[in-house]
């Protein structure tokens, strides 16, 4: 077996684009398991390869460059995540037309770092450029429908503009022909957001803790990103609802998390912080709210 490896390795050496491609997928795994520096060091190493066998604009760039992308927004470097979105989008416009039915899932992305960065001018601007024949010619249950939507939502719900916001996550669900994905986890997490924001608390509840059930099986691991994102809507939800007990438990939960895959000063680091301060000065424990604030 050791030996079938070695040959099995060496061809790989030997055919360039093929080793590109295993530190692509070794990348993807490490992305997975939410260790993202270590997931752009091997998509880098991928396109390193790439660069020395295929033309800059091939289209197997743009998967790598909008796996990178995603990673660097997944990380909160929204900076880096719009170059490698940008370049995505660029490979997409010299080698596919533009009336081609995937050509908006780029803007589609860009979009999506737009909002997470609080541009929603931007965002908005971005999603203008996304085609018509997005909403038009794509057959019932496309995937990338249910992103159209998300992303509508997502303007919408940045907006204030909370039922239009609600009309389209339930759109982006209608669309998802397969049950408890991440898909879907992104969505109930975003209705449950929706609803907090609204003061329809009962739902927002119902919704985060389907996202957490979704997130908790379809991870391999629990020190994920999203469970850590689930964990902190929830304490923001019980903390608007005076349960403050509750409420700090789940933003310890979200920060054990977030202490173990990123660095000490990210910002959804500090947001917690910021969050947990709050929460314990409600309480009236202004030693405690004190000490996070400090952070």
């Amino acid at each position: 077996m050791a030996l079938e490896l070695r040959v099995l390795y060496s061809s790989f050496i030997k055919d360039g684009v093929g080793l590109a491609q295993i530190y692509n997928n070794i990348a993807g795994c490490y992305n997975q398991n939410g260790d993202y520096n270590r997931s752009i060091e091997n998509y880098e190493k991928s396109i390193d390869i790439k660069l020395k066998y295929l033309p800059p604009d091939h289209p197997s760039f743009r998967i790598t460059y909008s796996n990178l992308s995603d990673t660097y927004r997944t990380k909160g470097d929204y900076e880096m995540a719009l170059k490698y979105c940008q370049n995505a989008l660029d490979i997409h416009l010299l080698t596919l037309p533009k009336d081609h039915i995937d050509f908006a899932k780029s803007y589609n992305a860009m979009t999506n770092i737009y909002i997470e960065s609080e541009n929603s001018i931007k965002a908005i601007e971005n999603y203008e450029k996304v085609p018509e024949i997005e909403l038009n010619q794509r057959p019932q249950k496309h995937p990338r429908l249910t992103t159209t939507y998300n992303n509508i939502a997502n303007i919408y719900l940045d907006k204030g503009q909370y039922e239009l916001a609600i009309k389209y996550y339930k759109r982006a669900l209608d669309e998802i022909e397969s049950s408890d994905t991440v898909g879907h986890a992104v969505i109930y997490n975003n209705l449950g957001e929706n609803y907090r924001k609204i003061g329809t608390y009962t739902e927002a509840l119902i919704h985060h803790k389907k996202a957490v059930d979704i997130r908790m099986t379809v991870y391999s691991s629990l020190d994920h990103p999203d469970l850590a994102q689930s964990y902190h809507n929830l304490g923001t939800v019980f903390s608007d609802k005076d349960q403050y007990d509750t409420a700090l438990e789940y933003f310890e939960l979200a920060l054990e998390i977030k202490q173990k895959v990123f660095p000490s000063n990210h910002s959804s680091i500090a947001r917690i912080y910021i969050n947990m301060a709050e929460t314990y000065r409600k309480q009236s424990n202004y030693m405690e709210s004190l000490k996070y604030n400090k952070n």
